[in-house]
C-alpha cells in the first residue's frame, strides 16, 4: 500500500485509510495534538523513523515542521481487546508517518500493517 497516496484531510478519509489495513477504530480520534518533528533526531526518533522507513515513509523530510497527530482507539487487534491505539502523523493533509501501539507498560509498536 502506498501510504503517501492517501489523503488525510478529513476524519472520513483517515478512517478509510485505516480500514485498508483492516483496522476497526473508534469513529472519532481520542486525541488530536500538534507535534514538532525535531530537527535533530535522538535515539527515540531514530527508532521511530526506522518504523516509518519500513513502511515507505521518512520523517527526516519533515524535520522542524509542525504536524498533527491523530490517535484512534483500535477495537479489533488480535488477542488485545483494549489499550491499543493507532497514531497518524499528518502534514498538509498527507499521511507522513504513524504507528500501531499498545499503551500498556509492556507495550509494543509497529507500522500500520499488522505484523506476524
Amino acid at each position: 500500500i502506498n501510504i503517501s497516496a492517501f489523503s488525510a484531510e478529513t476524519n472520513e478519509k483517515r478512517l478509510i485509510f485505516l480500514k485498508t489495513f483492516g483496522w476497526d477504530v473508534a469513529s472519532e480520534p481520542c486525541e488530536i495534538c500538534e507535534v514538532v518533528i525535531p530537527v535533530k533526531f535522538d535515539d527515540v526518533y531514530e527508532k521511530y523513523n526506522a518504523i516509518q522507513k519500513k513502511q515507505g515513509l521518512d520523517l527526516l523530510k519533515y524535520a522542524g515542521k509542525r504536524v498533527k497527530r491523530y490517535t484512534y482507539e483500535v477495537k479489533n487487534y488480535p488477542d488485545r481487546p483494549q489499550n491499543i491505539r493507532v497514531n497518524m502523523l499528518v502534514y498538509n493533509g498527507k499521511i507522513i508517518g504513524g504507528d500501531v501501539c499498545s499503551i500498556e507498560l509492556s507495550g509494543f509498536m509497529h507500522g500500520f500493517k499488522l505484523e506476524g
